[in-house]
């Protein structure tokens, strides 16, 4: 009985998501889903990936999202794929601030 109720619980969370290299975010399961971008507010740590995802399009009152990933909850090469993609926002993000000033 508990492995049926462990079972269930992981196919109750699963989440399926397309994460592109440029950062944009899109959830798989709901078809009502719109797009979300990881920006450079999100933050990389061995033990945690503290992603911020903003709205491509936002709706009048809509704000960014927060994610925690563990290390854990993906696979090591997703979590490393992802962490790769955080840092080549921060830096884009810094890049275009240093071309600003």
């Amino acid at each position: 009985m508990l492995f049926a109720i462990q079972e269930w619980r992981r196919k109750q969370n699963e989440n399926i998501t397309l994460v592109e290299d440029n950062g944009r975010w899109t959830s798989l399961n709901d078809e009502k889903s719109r797009p979300f971008e990881i920006s450079e507010g999100s933050r990389v740590s061995k033990w945690l990936l503290w992603v911020q995802l903003s709205p491509l399009m936002p709706l009048p009152d809509e704000k960014c999202k927060w994610l925690w990933i563990f290390p854990d909850s993906v696979s090591k090469k997703d979590f490393r794929r992802l962490s790769r993609i955080i840092i080549r926002k921060q830096r884009t993000h810094e890049d275009e601030s240093l071309s600003v000033r």
